[in-house]
């Protein structure tokens, strides 16, 4: 089996005083849902009112979920392992830094990494703050 690498980010745009609101749209927030790649080696399990975003937030995520009148949204990117020369610290390293660019994100912020698991697998844990184009974004990624 393959050895990969997930990225995993957690969008939310505008503010968290939207969590308790609801459209009267899509599923129970009680519930949830699975949503999994194509070949079903990945998944989520999200809010019942969540829904697949497939192809409409990331070019390149093979999972993508949200709830768009929460503006609140995950994606998974899913990389080979071997095409990386560098531990999960350093992969972690690279892809933050990308992320609180400038040319990305205007005052980015982010926090220190905490070490964590997804399922079996070990995983970081960062939190990055920005802007960009007026809008206020938080990250987890």
């Amino acid at each position: 089996m393959k050895k990969t690498i997930c990225i995993l980010m957690v969008l939310l745009l505008g503010t968290f005083a939207l969590a308790g609101c609801s459209s009267g749209k899509g599923g129970d927030s009680s519930e949830t849902t699975v949503v999994k790649t194509e070949d079903g080696g990945y998944q989520f399990t999200v809010p019942g009112d969540w829904s697949d975003q497939a192809g409409a937030l990331h070019g390149e995520a093979e999972l993508q979920v949200g709830k768009s009148n929460q503006e609140a949204f995950a994606m998974a990117l899913i990389e080979d392992k071997a095409d990386f020369t560098f531990d999960l610290k350093g992969y972690t390293d690279v892809v933050v830094g990308e992320m609180v660019s400038p040319d990305v994100l205007e005052g980015a912020t982010s926090t220190d990494p905490v070490e964590t698991k997804i399922g079996d697998n070990n995983a970081i844990l960062t939190e990055i703050d920005g802007s960009t184009e007026n809008l206020n974004i938080h990250y987890w990624v």
